[in-house]
C-alpha cells in the first residue's frame, strides 16, 4: 500500500469524541482485554516485518481540538531541555517536515488523529511501502477485538528516546490550561501514577525451546493526575514557552 494512502486529513470529530486517558486505560484493562490485543498484535507486526517501524497506541485525548485544528507534536527544548510537545494547531499540513503518527481504523481505514515533526519517525514512517496485507489484519484484529477500537495504528520511536538509559522511560505531562501535551525523559520510577499509551514490539528467541516469541515492550508512558511527581511541573502549572526545532513560525 503507497504510503500516501495513511496521509488522510485529520479528524476533528473523531479526536474530540475520544476518551480521557484514564477513562480508556480501565476499559483496554477490564478482561485482561489490554493483554489479548498485545499478544495478538506482537504477532501480527512481526509476521509481517513491521515491528521496527510501527507500534499500537492507546487512543486518547487530553484536549480538545477547535474547528481548523489539528494536534501535531513537536521536537523542542524546554527550560535547555529536549522535549516532545504535542498541541493543537491551525497551520496546513506540511508532507515535508511532519507525518501521521496515530491512526485509529475506521470502516477499515486509517484515520490520523495526531501528527509529528520527529525525524526518527519520519524515517520510520519512510521506510518502504506498508503492506496492504498487515493493515487489512490490523483493522480485523480492531474490529473483533474487545475494545479492540480503543488502539490505534502507531509510528512510536522517537528521537528522544535514543539517549534514554535502561532505567528511564519517556513520560507525557498534560497542560489542560495551554492545551499542550509534554513528553519529558525521565528515570522509570519517577511517576508510580502512570498509564502506558504505547507499546512496540520485538521477536526474541525463547532460550529453552528455541522458539521466535514476539513479546510487546512499553515506549511511553501518561502522568495522571499527581502533582508531587518529582522533576516534573505541577498539575495546571504554567509551562514555559518550548522553544521548537522545527515548529512553523
Amino acid at each position: 500500500m503507497s504510503l500516501q494512502e495513511l496521509c488522510n486529513d485529520f479528524d476533528r470529530e473523531m479526536y474530540n469524541g475520544l476518551l480521557s486517558i484514564e477513562a480508556a486505560n480501565q476499559t483496554v484493562r477490564t478482561e485482561d482485554r489490554l493483554d489479548g490485543f498485545l499478544s495478538a498484535a506482537a504477532k501480527l507486526f512481526v509476521r509481517h516485518n513491521v515491528h521496527e517501524r510501527f507500534g499500537v497506541g492507546l487512543l486518547h485525548k487530553h484536549n480538545t481540538c477547535e474547528p481548523g485544528e489539528r494536534m501535531v507534536q513537536y521536537d523542542c527544548t524546554m527550560d535547555d531541555e529536549r522535549a516532545l510537545v504535542t498541541m493543537p494547531v491551525r497551520d496546513a499540513a506540511d508532507p515535508t517536515k511532519e507525518i501521521p503518527n496515530v491512526w485509529a481504523v475506521s470502516d477499515r481505514s486509517y484515520v490520523p488523529l495526531e501528527y509529528t515533526t520527529d525525524v526518527t519517525a519520519r524515517d520510520s514512517f519512510h521506510a518502504g511501502e506498508v503492506p496492504a496485507a498487515f493493515l487489512s489484519d490490523f483493522a480485523d484484529l480492531v474490529g473483533t477485538a474487545p475494545a479492540g477500537g480503543l488502539f490505534g495504528l502507531a509510528v512510536v520511536k522517537r528521537a528522544l528516546a535514543q539517549s534514554a538509559q535502561d532505567s528511564e522511560i519517556l513520560l507525557e505531562y498534560s497542560d489542560p490550561v495551554q492545551r499542550k501535551n509534554i513528553v519529558l525523559l525521565r528515570h522509570s520510577d519517577a511517576a508510580p501514577k502512570s498509564i502506558t499509551t504505547a507499546w512496540t514490539f520485538e521477536a526474541r528467541s525463547n532460550e529453552v525451546t528455541g522458539e521466535t516469541e514476539c513479546i510487546s515492550t512499553q515506549r511511553c508512558n501518561c502522568i495522571v493526575d499527581d502533582p508531587g511527581v518529582p522533576g516534573m511541573p505541577p498539575k495546571h502549572s504554567h509551562m514555559p514557552a518550548p522553544h521548537h526545532h522545527q515548529r512553523p513560525a
